[in-house]
């Protein structure tokens, strides 16, 4: 028996989904309802962003690298310049430059 499908997946979903009718308390039905609806969601939605995708011949399954780095405390604190917060966009904290009066990755201006 190979790996699971993505069909087998919302198959058990919808399986899940009509056994929530055997849950007492509403409170409880309803949130469980809610969390298989949106997981149902977002399998109908990767199943169809990885078609379209696939069909454009675009590698859906492409691993992308970190749209903004994260200061830590170490960085800081090994710096020798001093870091203001000017060095760093308000919206989307990503790194400014110093020749730009926008941020270059959401285009805030600054």
């Amino acid at each position: 028996m190979g790996e699971p499908t993505v069909d087998e997946l919302i198959r058990h979903l919808q399986s899940e989904l009509g056994q929530t009718d055997d849950i007492i308390d509403s409170i409880d039905r309803k949130r469980r309802q809610l969390q298989i609806e949106t997981c149902i969601q977002e399998v109908l939605s990767f199943q169809q962003r990885y078609k379209i995708l696939d069909d454009a011949g675009i590698d859906p399954i492409k691993i992308t690298e970190a749209v903004r780095l994260i200061h830590t405390a170490e960085s800081k604190s090994s710096s020798p310049e001093k870091s203001t917060e000017s060095d760093w966009c308000e919206k989307c904290q990503a790194t400014l430059e110093e020749d730009l009066d926008f941020c270059p990755a959401c285009g805030k201006k600054v």
